[in-house]
């Protein structure tokens, strides 16, 4: 039997083609089952991260793409899906980190050659216009 729900991120045609192919070679599904984050009902968990994921692509917010009509959940759903505490969003983001990390270094180590392997973190500080800037 097929899904009743079509699979939406927030509807943004161009943003989430590019987003979901991304997260779908990534396998970001496989790791939120793995990390316990599931839905019974409703949107699954990957299409609701995937719609929270593009927002900030699209530099809007809950209530803007609620105003718009492009959520494809209501904005109480996101919400309790995000506060949920039986979700650790720690665990999620480094196994993703090191599905991308693993994925990647393998083609340089299986050459020839010797290559040094780093990986750089950037931390630094960017203004967002949603987040809390004025409180520097």
């Amino acid at each position: 039997m097929g899904r009743i729900l079509p699979e939406v991120a927030c509807q943004n045609p161009q943003t989430d083609s590019t987003i979901s192919q991304f997260f779908r070679r990534f396998e970001l599904h496989r790791i939120l089952n793995a990390c316990g984050i599931r839905k019974e009902k409703g949107l699954s968990a990957f299409d609701i991260v995937l719609c929270l994921i593009s927002m900030v692509f699209t530099n809007k917010s809950i209530p803007v793409l609620e105003k718009e009509g492009n959520l494809p959940c209501g904005k109480s759903s996101l919400f309790r899906f995000l506060d949920n505490p039986r979700f650790c969003w720690r665990k999620v983001i480094l196994q993703f980190a090191l599905k991308i990390l693993f994925l990647f270094m393998k083609p340089a180590a299986g050459k020839k050659k010797k290559l040094f392997e780093v990986l750089i973190v950037d931390d630094t500080l960017y203004p967002r216009k949603r987040s809390c800037s004025g409180l520097r």
